[in-house]
């Protein structure tokens, strides 16, 4: 499939049918999700920088989902030389996703620009919300945690949430 979207890319072929890139074209006309149209693309965009890492990517050593976080460490930390970016491709592969994730953060200026923030339905008036933050505003959500534990001996991150939008909302209004 990557190799496919390279040669509609090379060509432009998107553009004849009417898209103005090749991600809308994925998007409108192969009916990919935008997740998986993005993931493609960064994937297809390793591939093209990297183009021995095939193999790899045929034996799942280099899974999609992988070259795509790989791709948003590129573009974050701006490496552009292919030395560079085999190295980072020696040290993920064969890891898994999480695995990935953390040698990528550990190894970025800006990990918090690899992590993107979510919001996904989880059932009928229930959401999912994922966002990165670093170690130090996990101690001062703990640290508020405990603060009203008086109020809320088991409360969770949601908890405190929704005290936090209350609280806020009394202040604006």
């Amino acid at each position: 499939m990557l190799h496919r979207l390279l040669e509609i890319e090379f060509r432009q072929l998107f553009a004849r049918t009417g898209f103005n890139s090749l991600f809308t074209y994925m998007v409108e006309e192969l009916r990919y999700s935008p997740a998986t149209a993005s993931s493609h693309l960064g994937a297809m965009r390793v591939l093209k920088a990297v183009p021995e890492i095939e193999a790899k990517i045929e034996s799942g050593a280099l899974p999609l989902s992988n070259l795509a976080q790989v791709n948003s460490f590129f573009r974050c930390e701006d490496i552009r030389h292919a030395d560079q970016k085999r190295e980072v491709l020696a040290r993920v592969a064969g890891k898994s996703v999480r695995e990935v994730q953390k040698i990528l953060a550990a190894e970025s200026s800006a990990p918090e620009k690899l992590v993107f923030e979510k919001v996904r339905p989880a059932g009928p008036n229930l959401h999912t919300v994922t966002f990165a933050i670093t170690d130090a505003e996990l101690r001062d959500i703990e640290a508020l945690k405990a603060l009203l534990s008086h109020r809320m001996p088991d409360q969770k991150l949601r908890d405190l949430v929704m005290i936090l939008v209350a609280e806020l909302r009394c202040v604006t209004s």
